[in-house]
């Protein structure tokens, strides 16, 4: 039987919102500008007009019932349109906006760009969320074009007509291997690189084909160790093993201080590997999603994804020279 929305008064969601992210009556009351009875009282309402418990207080609490979580994605977003719709307003300020943004970040962006930009929304408002979206087994252009995530990462343009794009930036490839690889104490040439086993990540078909052909024919005839689906895997099995692994270089920075591994120069004369951001045209002149993509921008040219260690450490690595 469907609701009758004239049964329920709008006032409430965002309590059950703020409920939900806080996690306690008394947090969420002071984040709404309430008294914590009038929450309780409008958490009361709303538990009679969904038929449900909603949250059950405990210790740690208030806990979401299985209905209350199955609501709260869909009640979110409701209440982010409803914001973006009634705003007069198409000045954005990250100050005084309430604005939740969800990205599709890439196998290795996730580490390299969220934490700055987690840093970055938090000064910029209290109101300023930032949620990384989508699955593993999820293309990123697909959740844009769906319009199911704001943004995502790509090292490919986009074919879809409906989608816009703006290159970064570019990346090196580099290799890294374990501190005491036996093979790999003077550095990873070309013979050395095809000679080791490798830990890849699993891409799908288009990408997997691109970056063959940078490498060249040899690269389909790489001997693999493992092929993984989650980029923390692959230091963890490059740190226990001989085999090694073809990543950015400021990803390749992040992973030798966590795992203590060497860093060496891709050792094939490959052109950098692009960046790509990528949204659905229909946001283009959102005014938020523009503040968005800036601060994108500027966090990638700013920290080269790895920030100034991580710049300073591809400053330093020797090019490849010609086979």
């Amino acid at each position: 039987m469907k609701l009758n929305l004239r049964a329920v008064d709008l006032n409430l969601l965002p309590v059950f919102v703020a409920i939900l992210e806080e996690g306690r009556m008394s947090k969420a009351a002071a984040r709404l500008g309430m008294t914590q009875p009038a929450a309780s009282q409008a958490l009361a309402r709303l538990r009679r007009t969904l038929d449900d418990e909603l949250f059950a207080r405990t210790r740690r609490g208030m806990i979401p019932t299985p209905r209350a979580l199955a609501l709260a994605e869909p009640i979110r977003e409701a209440l982010e349109r409803i914001r973006e719709t009634l705003s007069t307003d198409r000045a954005f300020d990250p100050a005084r906006a309430e604005r939740r943004f969800t990205i599709k970040f890439g196998l290795f962006t996730e580490m390299t760009i969220l934490p700055a930009l987690v840093e970055r929304a938090a000064r910029a408002g209290e109101g300023i969320r930032v949620r990384s979206g989508g699955g593993m087994a999820d293309l990123g252009v697909d959740l844009v074009r769906e319009r199911l995530v704001d943004l995502c990462f790509d090292t490919v343009i986009p074919e879809d007509g409906r989608l816009r794009s703006q290159m970064l930036g570019r990346e090196q490839a580099v290799v890294i291997a374990r501190r005491d690889h036996p093979r790999l104490r003077r550095g990873c040439t070309a013979e050395d690189y095809f000679r080791e086993r490798h830990v890849i990540l699993a891409l799908d078909e288009r990408r997997r084909v691109l970056f063959e052909q940078l490498i060249g024919r040899e690269g389909a005839g790489r001997k693999i160790l493992a092929e993984v689906s989650e980029c923390a895997a692959v230091p963890m099995l490059v740190a226990r093993s001989d085999a090694v692994a073809t990543v950015s270089a400021g990803v390749a920075e992040v992973f030798r201080r966590a795992f203590e591994l060497r860093v060496f120069p891709f050792p094939l004369p490959i052109p950098r590997l692009p960046l790509y951001l990528v949204w659905h045209e229909g946001m283009t002149g959102d005014p938020g999603h523009a503040w968005l993509r800036r601060t994108i921008a500027e966090l990638v040219s700013s920290s080269a994804h790895g920030g100034p260690e991580a710049l300073k450490a591809r400053r330093a690595l020797p090019r490849p020279s010609p086979r």
